[in-house]
């Protein structure tokens, strides 16, 4: 789920010289979207899976340097997002995907 540091870096500089060199640039942000449940009979599950499921937005907060500001990130990286949104459930231990 967290990026590699030299990850989070890259994309911090590409997006730097992106907009340096190409007037005009348009930066996407594409991302899923997820929204994960805990199994109600496990102690503590549902405060880690809202743990995971803010964690999604872990890219988008570094490229606008909200989130590990010493890599970098500027709002203007932060140009345009795109998300996809799929459903994950978890139904007598099977874990099931609707599209």
């Amino acid at each position: 789920m967290a990026l590699d540091r030299s990850h989070k870096s890259a994309a911090v500089a590409s997006s730097e010289v992106l907009l340096n060199e190409l007037p005009g640039v348009r930066l996407i942000a594409p991302e899923p979207v997820i929204h994960i449940v805990g199994d109600p009979k496990i102690p503590g599950d549902n405060e880690e899976a809202h743990l995971y499921t803010l964690a999604q937005y872990q890219c988008w907060d570094i490229l606008c340097g909200r989130m590990e500001p010493e890599l970098g990130g500027r709002p203007e990286y932060l140009d345009l997002t795109s998300s996809a949104s799929t459903s994950t459930r978890v139904i007598n231990g099977s874990i099931t995907r609707d599209r």
